[in-house]
């Protein structure tokens, strides 16, 4: 397997680890994205962790409306939260 079929498959492994707690296999609660943010971002996202962050994420990322993060609105996350922490490692070498 290569390194990107392998973070393909993690990604797929960590939401299906968070999602269906509440209810629906196939989404995430605000309950759930919070647990999963805690416990899988803790240091990127220790600002957004709380009820206000985390209603701030969904509201921002649900696209459909339905108030629950489906596997597209997470990867949309995790793209987001990516290509973030690329522009501030640009920014970081522009500085040296």
């Amino acid at each position: 397997m290569t390194a990107l079929e392998m973070c393909i498959t993690t990604l797929l492994g960590i939401f299906e680890k968070y999602a269906g707690k509440d209810g629906d296999p196939n989404t995430l609660s605000n309950h759930e994205v919070k647990d999963l943010l805690k416990a899988e971002l803790p240091g990127l996202l220790k600002d957004q962790s709380g009820k206000e962050g985390v209603d701030k994420i969904m509201k921002n990322l649900d696209s459909d409306g339905d108030g629950l993060m489906n596997f597209q609105e997470f990867a949309v996350l995790v793209i987001s939260i990516s290509v973030c922490c690329h522009n501030s490692l640009k920014e970081l070498s522009k500085k040296k």
